[in-house]
């Protein structure tokens, strides 16, 4: 199944690029890249070559782009694919 906006939180975010739009810690709105890996709390996103990062899920809202860009608030995201699949019924 393709990941989509009605669909994302299904889903895991490994391989997709985002970007930081709002967050409670001011440093990290618009840092954009790529995610490496996806914990329950956190996603590992690369910035460049030699730069990566662990941002905590629950203090951010994300853009994810599949097309257009998907607004998603972080706490949504919180837990791992088959948790959040449970969580939504």
């Amino acid at each position: 199944m393709k990941i989509n906006a009605e669909n994302i939180l299904f889903h895991e975010c490994v391989g997709l690029t985002t970007r930081i739009v709002d967050s409670s810690e001011k440093s990290m709105e618009g840092i954009e890249g790529k995610i490496l890996d996806e914990t329950k709390n956190t996603f590992h996103i690369q910035l460049s070559r030699h730069k990566r990062i662990v941002v905590p899920k629950s203090i951010a809202t994300f853009h994810f782009y599949l097309g257009s860009k998907v607004a998603v608030e972080g706490y949504k995201l919180v837990g791992n694919s088959g948790y959040r699949i449970s969580k939504l019924r």
